[in-house]
């Protein structure tokens, strides 16, 4: 009987097994096991390969990649932990993350943490699980996970993080945006900060109050306004500081933590009746693809986002290759 007559009466409701696979193909099931995995040295002649590849075609088997995984003790899987899936700056890194690993065979699982150390907590515990290879997170409970990923990498897990070599030293976008702003004619400048728990942007914060002061413009704490992560945050954080500047005590210059607030920002501007960037200029940072399409177009510090999220995944493929870095 031909291949595919015979396929079409092996195929049964149940799922195609690589014994079904082998049956068809005349082989065996470690001839079929030898051909998925693609091993050089198994000594399997080109016609027995092609006649176990027309096999699995033909029934339309699939490998069960659990039983895989326990066999070689890999799963060529990376999780990808974010604290925020609504944020645009995360998803870029994430698809440069994605498409380092796909270059290398591997699969990505997206994990959205929404900044609760529980479930940060969770992603070390499916490592452990070994439901992925590695781990590349970016963690924003503090130093609490920290002492969390410490202990997985000493127990010799791979974890990466984003703050790890990739993100752009501090001052390298903060001081020219100043000098642009100052160069506009602004002396008063005021903030929009959110997910203010994360260590790396209270240091922005920082890094930003130290270029305005060492420009000589004025340094005033009614001008920052604190907020969560959301549009929203940030849409209710302008206007409550609005509601305590007005006239010449407003700022007349904005800088946003990043473009997902920006919008809020800019959003709480006009409900207020303020001309951007007319009556009040703002700027951000990340530079995201939604930059652009913000009314008008936002003035964003661009930290090359495609370039961090390579730079992370390559990281982190290192220590899966060489575990001691």
């Amino acid at each position: 009987a031909r291949l595919e007559d015979t396929a079409e009466m092996a195929v049964s409701a149940k799922r195609p097994t690589s014994r079904d696979v082998a049956c068809l193909a005349g082989v065996s099931q470690t001839t079929v096991s030898l051909v998925i995995n693609d091993v050089p040295t198994a000594g399997i002649t080109p016609e027995t390969r092609d006649r176990v590849k027309q096999a699995i075609a033909s029934l339309d088997y699939y490998p069960h990649e659990g039983a895989r995984s326990l066999s070689r003790r890999a799963t060529h899987t990376i999780g990808v932990a974010i604290p925020d899936a609504g944020n645009p700056h995360y998803l870029e890194i994430t698809e440069a993350i994605e498409a380092f690993a796909v270059q290398r065979h591997y699969s990505i699982v997206l994990i959205v943490t929404n900044y609760d150390i529980n479930r940060e907590l969770r992603c070390l515990q499916w490592l452990k699980q070994q439901r992925m290879d590695a781990l590349i997170i970016c963690p924003s409970t503090g130093e609490q996970f920290e002492a969390e990923i410490r202990a997985a990498r000493e127990q010799g897990y791979q974890v990466t993080t984003f703050q790890e070599n990739v993100l752009p030293p501090l001052g390298t976008g903060e001081r020219p945006l100043f000098e642009h702003l100052a160069a506009l004619g602004h002396r008063r400048i005021g903030y929009v900060y959110g997910v203010a728990s994360q260590e790396w942007f209270a240091d922005r914060l920082r890094s930003c109050l130290q270029a305005q002061a060492s420009l000589g413009l004025p340094v005033e704490e009614q001008w920052i306004a604190r907020c969560g992560p959301s549009i929203d945050d940030g849409f209710q954080a302008t206007h409550e500081l609005l509601s305590r500047c007005s006239g010449e005590h407003r700022p007349t210059a904005l800088i946003v933590v990043n473009d997902l607030l920006a919008m809020g920002v800019i959003a709480a501007l006009n409900a207020a009746g303020i001309v951007v960037p007319e009556q009040m200029s703002v700027a951000a940072f990340d530079n995201t693809r939604l930059a652009r399409y913000i009314s008008p177009p936002l003035t964003s510090v661009d930290p090359e986002a495609h370039t961090m999220g390579e730079n992370i995944a390559r990281i982190a493929f290192d220590r899966l290759t060489a575990p001691d870095k």
